[in-house]
């Protein structure tokens, strides 16, 4: 599957792109040295519940995350982000029974505030609702975060509780959710 941001006409008949080249992306093989590139620095990985990764952990998550795309019905995305015709990010979301899914988001750190985190989340977000019967999103990032919480402010979420994750690097959480009111798409979760 491949997710495509769509142009933007302006009124003026000019074409807009969200984030200039932003495509989101299945996975490859090939993509664990650019995977590598922003999830093996510390600054990345600083409010996320794992650690820097190894080039073989970046490819035993790229397996992981191929595996997920073939599930019947999919409850797990996680797609690369392309920027200007490189893997500059990833986006995903677990879908819960529930009708809930979790979002997140991971930039590489020569592409922060571009917008990138935001315009894949968007996309996704479109995505999973004209696919997903969902009647709510979330998203949960470290107190300590901010350049996150502004990510999930800009994406219409309001901060709804803080947590501690039990076991996780990250420590106090803000949990951030945004109803989605009206979504009638077929349902696809056991």
């Amino acid at each position: 599957m491949t997710l495509l941001s769509p142009p933007r006409v302006a009124d003026d008949g000019s074409v807009k792109l969200k984030a200039a080249c932003t495509r989101l992306r299945e996975w490859t093989a090939a993509d664990a040295v650019a995977l590598f590139g922003f999830e093996s620095r510390p600054s990345v990985t600083r409010w996320q519940p794992y650690q820097p990764r190894t080039l073989e952990a970046c490819a035993r998550h790229i397996e992981r995350a191929r595996a997920w795309a073939h599930d019947a019905p999919r409850t797990v995305y996680d797609l690369a982000v392309e920027y200007e015709g490189r893997v500059r990010g990833r986006v995903g979301a677990r879908l819960r029974p529930e009708r809930v899914a979790t979002l997140w988001y991971v930039v590489d750190p020569r592409c922060w505030n571009r917008g990138l985190a935001s315009a894949a989340s968007e996309e996704l977000i479109s995505h999973l609702l004209d696919h997903h019967s969902i009647d709510e999103l979330r998203a949960v990032c470290s107190v300590h975060n901010a350049a996150s919480a502004r990510v999930a402010a800009k994406l219409g979420f309001r901060l709804v509780s803080q947590k501690s994750l039990v076991g996780s690097r990250r420590g106090l959480c803000h949990v951030f959710a945004r109803t989605v009111s009206g979504n009638s798409a077929p349902a696809s979760i056991g």
